[in-house]
């Protein structure tokens, strides 16, 4: 799973853990019309990046320049109270001198 960050992103999934049996993991993956697509995939390769059973995570099909398509997948986490302060206190920092009616 290589990181998509500069690579195009052609989908995007939001995925699903929903349950674990040995090797393999069985997921769920929603695609943006509504569509439920389901299947296995090898349980160590989400237990690498930290994703069990019962967690969400975000798969996305990327151009690779091995192959034509490459999955990238990202965990979605739950972040602390004090990451999520820090997180508003920089967004209030950084957009202190925003006044909404500059932009009409």
């Amino acid at each position: 799973m290589e990181n998509s960050e500069k690579k195009p992103v052609l989908e995007t999934f939001h995925g699903f853990v929903d349950r674990i049996d040995g090797d393999n993991a069985y997921v769920t993956l929603h695609t943006p019309e509504g569509t439920d697509i389901s299947g296995p995939i090898e349980s160590s390769k989400l237990a690498e990046m930290g994703i069990g059973e019962q967690q969400r995570f975000t798969c996305r099909t990327i151009v690779d320049s091995i192959a034509p398509h490459g999955v990238d997948i990202v965990v979605d986490r739950v972040i602390s109270d004090e990451e999520f302060q820090a997180l508003l206190s920089g967004i209030r920092q950084e957009f202190e001198d925003y006044d909404i009616r500059d932009d009409y």
